[in-house]
């Protein structure tokens, strides 16, 4: 099911694992839920979200409030990725402001990925210990709902025994209504960020997803954690109690 007011929503369950699958109706990823119709908002209503991981930052959740509505209120686990960020994605986004150029942006979308598994380190022993403890149905989302989010989706799918190419292949899922409404919403954010509008082959960079931004996720744990076992277990707290209660509420066997 995705929604016709926020096409990046969806349920990211249902992947293999050894001896059983992910379940459905548990695991949901998106860009933020704001401005949605009425249908979507009932559908949202129904989830019974006890769970809301999000990942933007404060003066995103200033200007966007999400899900605000929902009553009972869900559980808000509110981690700013991006103030963790290395100084390089700094140095990458101001080179925009004279480089407006599809391959300046491929640039920041690399450096990007690379600061986000740092970033993200101090945050998902959090999310791990609720999701493990039944806290679910839960949403993870920023406001785009691709990097950050498509981060932290492939680390839980990892964490519950998912391949690598099916990882990437859900991360890759992407429509042309996604692409759409990510291309108008990117270019918004990067006026705010710069001052100055970018090109829009720069835009059809920043707004997508590609293979080689997980990549650099992936190349930094293994450069700075030595490897996602061991990622999954000092940053993720993965280890086998953590784990083995994580694919038991998460993993239907098969």
């Amino acid at each position: 099911m995705t929604l016709r007011t926020a096409p990046a929503f969806r349920d990211f369950g249902g992947h293999a694992v050894d001896g059983g699958r992910v379940r459905r109706g548990v695991l949901y990823r998106s860009e933020v839920l704001a401005g949605l119709d009425a249908d979507d908002r009932a559908y949202v209503d129904r989830l019974a979200l006890r769970l809301v991981c999000d990942l933007r930052n404060v003066k995103e959740r200033e200007r966007t409030p999400c899900l605000h509505w929902l009553a009972p209120a869900p559980e808000r686990l509110l981690f700013d990725v991006t103030s963790a960020f290395r100084p390089t994605a700094k140095l990458s986004l101001d080179r925009l402001l004279s480089d407006t150029s599809a391959e300046a942006a491929r640039e920041l979308m690399i450096v990007t990925y690379e600061s986000i598994p740092a970033a993200a380190a101090p945050h998902l022993r959090e999310l791990m210990t609720r999701l493990a403890a039944g806290d679910v149905p839960a949403l993870i989302h920023c406001s785009a709902g691709k990097d950050r989010t498509g981060f932290f989706c492939a680390i839980v799918l990892a964490a519950l025994g998912v391949d690598r190419e099916t990882i990437y292949a859900d991360y890759l899922q992407e429509t042309p209504e996604m692409r759409r409404s990510r291309a108008a919403r990117t270019g918004v954010m990067m006026q705010a960020l710069i001052g100055a509008p970018v090109s829009t082959g720069a835009i059809d960079v920043l707004s997508g997803v590609d293979r080689l931004y997980l990549d650099a996720s992936f190349d930094a744990i293994e450069r700075e954690f030595g490897g996602l076992s061991t990622y999954l277990r000092d940053a993720a707290g993965l280890d086998g109690p953590m784990q083995q209660a994580l694919r038991a509420r998460l993993v239907e066997r098969t």
